[in-house]
């Protein structure tokens, strides 16, 4: 592959395999992460590096679980921090293991190992990409890839997410509702996530 990254995002692929990490839903959870990225990245002021961080932390998010159900989060953070395979630089490596960190559980706080080594600019891009991460994360909470496209409506008071689903999607309206925590704590606004009836 002539593309460093794209070629970084495939060997994040092969990782994932080796750790058992379920491939359909890191790859629906990629896809929604992408589609949020768009959707917000001029919002949060987040550029073409922040896209491949994204990219790779939701690869890689749920690849603690090999480990156990308890704290697959921080599993995941630790596993991405001590490999020595996948060639990042160390600011690349930390960036990626915060933000699959972040993706469940509790907020970035700056009494975390790791996040409070960052400056604050660079706390500020991993919360935005983490809050990201969670909804897209959410939207897949039943690893059924239901959720087939997302629309956002903003105005002064609210922001919505609107989502088209191929079937019931309660549970995942429910879940991204829940991890939408850190978007509507970033953007300072209650963020609502709706699904239109399945066609």
């Amino acid at each position: 592959m002539d593309n460093p990254r794209l070629e970084i995002i495939a060997q994040a692929e092969s990782f994932a395999d080796r750790c058992g990490a379920e491939r359909e839903h890191r790859q629906q959870v990629h896809r929604l992460s992408m589609k949020l990225f768009d959707l917000f990245a001029e919002t949060l002021k987040l550029d073409e590096s922040d896209r491949f961080i994204l990219q790779c932390a939701a690869i890689l998010h749920d690849i603690g679980w090999c480990t156990g159900q308890q704290g697959h989060h921080k599993q995941s953070m630790r596993m991405i921090l001590e490999d020595a395979t996948l060639p990042l630089t160390p600011e690349e490596r930390t960036r990626i293991a915060l933000t699959a960190r972040y993706h469940r559980k509790s907020l970035p706080k700056n009494d975390h190992p790791v996040y409070s080594n960052l400056r604050p600019d660079e706390q500020k891009r991993i919360a935005a990409l983490a809050a990201l991460l969670r909804i897209a994360d959410g939207l897949d909470s039943s690893h059924q890839s239901c959720i087939q496209d997302i629309q956002a409506l903003r105005n002064s008071q609210l922001l919505i997410l609107s989502c088209r689903s191929r079937q019931d999607a309660s549970e995942e309206m429910q879940a991204a509702q829940k991890k939408s925590d850190l978007l509507a704590q970033i953007l300072a606004q209650p963020v609502k996530i709706v699904c239109e009836a399945p066609r």
